[in-house]
């Protein structure tokens, strides 16, 4: 995947399906609240033309640890998902709606998520604070909507009902498939990290060696791409990486990040791969032009591995 973004529409964030096999395409929310709670909220679907199923799915953390976690299959029939722009519902629900007047009106990307199953329930708006992008090829293509957003709602699980406010991401993938297998290698990480005003999305493809991307975006403002990009494994815990650090220089950009995992959520996802979900501590800075800040706080990262 080359890693070069570039402008993105409401379009891009639309369904895209394939014609020539059965392909895998997601829809990704996640959100880190100001209660020490976080979320990932997903909707995947394996399809080929118009036929196939869809996979709804949600997880919930308290500290990064997992406290709910909730999933079902529908027939891909049973979901009205559009091709114009990001909207995918129910008969008689909402699922990911995009608010197009707001859009047309201001600019401003706000998506409402509803997720409900028999043991947890959310209701959250996501509203961008950065510029989305894509980075398009031929095969797989990855369309970054919301680096960064602004996350308010409700939450109910365990007999609990919570409102919510932080900060959240969300991105779509597409065109994936068996031969992304044989394209990606190994497997990839990929996570996001926030100082005050910028936020760094990254990831490292890991073929041979490492194919690195780095896109820094300033809130409220344009992103840059850093050219130079190295990822590393700094430590092991069971067997699975546990410690990282991340360098990324470019015109106008450069920082210094070191990773250590706080929590791991493992299991395993599509065709049975060993995934984890990490939440991790971060030390180091991010500097855009002469303005350098700390990274702070808890970050959501992942690890997919291809065996």
């Amino acid at each position: 995947m080359k890693s070069i973004p570039k402008d993105i529409s409401p379009r891009d964030d639309a369904f895209h399906g394939s014609k020539k096999r059965i392909s895998v395409e997601w829809w990704y929310f996640d959100a880190i609240f100001e209660n020490n709670y976080s979320l990932h909220i997903g909707i995947r679907t394996f399809s080929r033309w118009r036929f196939g199923f869809a996979v709804p799915c949600m997880e919930i953390y308290k500290d990064g640890k997992l406290v709910s976690k909730s999933s079902k299959i529908l027939p891909f029939s049973s979901l009205y998902i559009s091709k114009n722009f990001p909207s995918i519902t129910l008969p008689d629900k909402p699922i990911m709606v995009f608010d197009i007047q707001e859009y047309k009106s201001s600019g401003k990307w706000k998506y409402h998520v509803e997720m409900e199953f028999d043991s947890c329930k959310a209701r959250l708006d996501f509203t961008g604070e950065t510029r989305g992008w894509k980075i398009e090829t031929p095969a797989e293509s990855w369309c970054v909507a919301l680096p960064r957003a602004r996350v308010e709602g409700n939450l109910q699980f365990d007999g609990k009902s919570m409102d919510v406010r932080g900060i959240g991401y969300h991105d779509h993938n597409w065109n994936y498939s068996l031969l992304t297998v044989m394209r990606y290698g190994k497997g990839w990480f990929w996570g996001r990290i926030n100082s005050e005003n910028f936020t760094i999305v990254w990831a490292s493809i890991i073929k041979d060696g490492h194919d690195n991307i780095a896109i820094v975006n300033r809130k409220e403002g344009d992103y840059l791409c850093a050219r130079e990009v190295k990822f590393e494994i700094k430590k092991f815990k069971n067997n699975f990486p546990s410690a990282f650090r991340l360098r990324f220089k470019g015109k106008g950009v450069e920082g210094d990040i070191s990773l250590f995992s706080k929590e791991m959520h493992r299991e395993k996802v599509v065709l049975l791969l060993p995934y984890c979900r990490y939440h991790a501590e971060s030390e180091g800075f991010i500097k855009v032009d002469s303005i350098k800040e700390r990274t702070r706080g808890l970050h959501i990262m992942e690890f997919l591995s291809f065996g």
